[in-house]
């Protein structure tokens, strides 16, 4: 979905796909984390390889050994940039004047 291989990937910061305005919104995450708290359907944008922009939609769950101590987070991230454009074509068609008004 971003357009990096494993190889690219593994050993990297999360934080390198947030967007610079958006690099605040990791230490967030990371502290509901470290609480044991999970977060479904969160709407955020990320920058792909290539450095197109894309809206995504992440549910994250922290992950505990068998001591009860979190250890990783397990992520589901759904690439949801169509879904918006079409919503916000939705609502431009929406706000156009009837023909004859």
């Amino acid at each position: 979905m971003y357009g990096y291989n494993q190889e690219e990937m593994i050993g990297r910061n999360v934080a390198g796909l947030a967007p610079p305005e958006k690099a605040g919104e990791i230490a967030g995450i990371l502290q509901r984390l470290r609480r044991g708290e999970r977060m479904a359907h969160f709407e955020t944008e990320r920058v792909t390889k290539d450095g197109r922009r894309i809206d995504v939609s992440l549910s994250i769950s922290p992950v505990f050994d068998t001591e009860g101590k979190i250890r990783e987070a397990a992520t589901i991230a759904r690439d949801i940039t169509n879904q918006k454009k079409a919503e916000a074509a939705l609502r431009r068609v929406r706000n156009l004047p009837l023909p004859g008004s």
